[in-house]
């Protein structure tokens, strides 16, 4: 008997939902819709123009950071490989196998740094296009700036860490260049020191030097 009632409650509740006007439904959908038209209308041409600016400058930043990524991950397992072969050939000679296994550290390190860089995901090109909104571009704008400004602080500290690695490395060769022995673990490892620290030196350099540009290249966005 509940179930009847209820029933019969139900199905009169919905033939006066039902019976209601449409034009009331159809404003009611509509409103949304009418929000986003009154905010369409207060974005300005230059104003969608800048953002549109913004954003492509954002999107080839992205795939010049990918290419940096690329480089490192294609340098970073060919030091992985270059080294584990020389490790595995040389086991028998201390030299050898030191500057095998330096390398191939270095090389391992290095190749999971650049994925950092690569956006394999490609979370960061969804969130550029996503973000649509012409009122955020000063925001935005200096969110870039700040982060590509801090970017090179951290190409500029691992430059300075590369001059350690080539420093270290000279100070193992010349440890090496004093023992009476000719097969000595510092001299291979000081020569891997010095050859990943200058390629290493280069890559941070070139980056540094592109964050910067980027930083300037937001600042003088308008």
């Amino acid at each position: 008997m509940r179930f009847v009632v209820v029933l019969m409650l139900c199905l009169g509740l919905c033939s006066s939902t039902l019976a209601q006007s449409p034009h009331g439904v159809a404003l009611a959908m509509s409103a949304p819709r009418a929000a986003l038209t009154l905010l369409d209308s207060e974005v300005s041409a230059s104003d969608r123009a800048r953002w549109a600016r913004l954003t492509e400058l954002r999107l080839s930043i992205r795939t010049d950071r990918q290419t940096a990524g690329v480089v490192l991950l294609g340098l970073g397992l060919a030091s992985a490989a270059l080294g584990g072969a020389l490790a595995v050939v040389g086991r028998d000679e201390k030299m050898l196998l030191a500057a095998g296994i330096t390398t191939a550290s270095f090389g391992v390190v290095n190749a999971a740094l650049s994925f950092g860089m690569l956006d394999v995901s490609g979370s960061d090109e969804r969130r550029i296009r996503a973000a649509r909104d012409p009122r955020d571009f000063e925001a935005r704008r200096e969110a870039e700036l700040i982060a590509h400004l801090h970017s090179g602080q951290f190409f500029a500290v691992n430059t300075g860490l590369d001059v350690f690695y080539m420093a270290a490395g000279g100070l193992l060769c010349a440890i090496a260049a004093v023992q009476n022995e000719n097969d000595r673990w510092e001299l291979g490892t000081g020569i891997a020191l010095i050859a990943q620290g200058a390629w290493l030196m280069a890559f941070d350099i070139i980056n540094w030097i592109n964050s910067n540009d980027r930083a300037a290249r937001f600042r003088a966005l308008q």
